[in-house]
């Protein structure tokens, strides 16, 4: 009886909700869901998005690595991939190991082992670490084999906890706002629609893509205008849907689904960069370089003003052992966009590579326009009373070690 009458206050309940505030039955069950979500959703803690790479190609050993990163407080995912260097194979005895450790020394380095994987042709050596805090993380990378040894660092922050309950509530008011559009949008009657057009009013689904293109990254300005289909037409809507599938897929690692609906989209709206950039960064991911190359240009001359797009072609170009072009796109990154501090840091590590005196020089002014912005960036501190010191800058030197000083006051 008790469960009958709970029951029965609850249906009461929810036609009292619906009367009072005019709910159709298909909205209320958007709302019932998303309440179901966050009353059962796990507390998790992540980082959101694919994979970085913080060494990119690298000449360590007898081999050529690339470490890629999921930095996640908690446990953190690295993943070393592996080719071989000209004229010589991989080792059948190579063994890496991972050694991680704060970049402010509080704690002692944990050395890692790695699990090796073979994926698609593509060896790839796997490991899990333990970060237990927000902060930046040193990752030493060690390879060992018969045919000799070699190491490499790198500095990474790892991300902040990830989604709560009620955090993943606020994430997905959005997405239920979008919802109620989108059915709004499609079960509007066709006078409704063609009214709307009359008298020059957009129609939902032209406002349904507006709210998405605000929420989601465009490289195009605005929602690409007269590069998309007609915004009246079927085909508009059902861009919008594909395009958001696949960038949906490209964030959670679905890659088959990924290739396959953005390369719809890129079909549907040839015409949109954002579509071919982020399949390019799919085949970028996937390290299939002669592919990733064909999307990226195609995006960046479509959108030739776009900061975005020559970061991600300055990957791609390091990647493929062209550090001339690397350089190249990466100062055009950071001349359309000086703020840009991520290809700011690309392009200072490619020029450090070249070993002349020059390379140095200009390293160490590009970390300083990195601090100028970040003055507090502890890994940029170091790396400039590194490059320092490597130069003999000794007043550069003494003033970034007491701007470190201060920091450590409060560890």
């Amino acid at each position: 009886m008790t469960s009958l009458s709970t029951g029965a206050q609850r249906a009461g309940w929810l036609a009292g909700l619906r009367g009072r505030f005019k709910i159709s039955m298909p909205v209320l069950a958007v709302f019932i869901s998303l309440c179901l979500c966050v009353s059962f959703a796990p507390l998790a803690r992540g980082h959101n998005g694919p994979p970085f790479p913080i060494i990119v190609d690298q000449r360590v050993g007898p081999c050529i690595v690339s470490l890629w990163t999921h930095p996640d407080v908690g446990v953190g995912t690295f993943f070393v991939m592996v080719d071989a260097a000209p004229g010589i194979g991989i080792p059948s005895d190579l063994k890496i190991d991972l050694g991680i450790q704060p970049v402010s020394g509080r704690l002692a380095e944990v050395i890692y082992p790695t699990r090796r994987e073979n994926l698609r042709g593509q060896l790839e050596y796997k490991t899990e670490v333990n970060f237990d805090r927000q902060e930046y993380w040193r990752a030493r990378l060690i390879l060992r084999s018969s045919q000799g040894d070699g190491e490499s660092i790198a500095n990474v922050e790892a991300t902040p906890a990830g989604f709560g309950r009620w955090d993943l509530l606020l994430y997905l008011l959005p997405f239920a706002g979008v919802g109620f559009l989108w059915f709004k949008a499609v079960t509007a009657k066709r006078n409704y629609r063609r009214k709307q057009l009359e008298t020059g009013k957009p129609p939902l689904a032209v406002c349904v893509l507006a709210i998405l293109c605000g929420s989601v990254w465009m490289v195009s300005s605005g929602c690409g205008g007269n590069k998309l289909p007609r915004k009246s037409s079927k085909e508009y809507v059902e861009f919008a849907s594909i395009f958001y599938t696949g960038l949906a897929a490209l964030q959670v690692g679905d890659d088959v689904r990924a290739e396959s609906k953005l390369g719809q989209a890129t079909q549907m709206a040839p015409g949109e960069p954002a579509g071919w950039a982020d399949w390019g960064i799919l085949a970028l991911r996937q390290r299939n370089f002669d592919v990733a190359a064909q999307r990226l240009v195609a995006a960046r001359d479509l959108a030739p003003k776009n900061d975005h797009i020559y970061y991600l072609l300055g990957l791609l170009e390091s990647n493929r052992g062209r550090s001339a072009e690397a350089i190249a796109d990466w100062r055009k990154s950071v001349e359309l966009n000086p703020q840009n501090l991520r290809a700011t840091y690309q392009l200072a590590e490619e020029l450090e590579r070249q070993g002349d005196v020059g390379g140095a020089d200009e390293f160490q002014k590009l970390v300083q326009k990195i601090l100028a912005v970040q003055p507090n960036n502890l890994a940029a501190l170091l790396e400039l009373s590194r490059i320092a010191a490597k130069r003999g800058d000794a007043s550069t030197l003494r003033a970034t070690v007491q701007q470190i000083e201060k920091q450590s006051a409060d560890w």
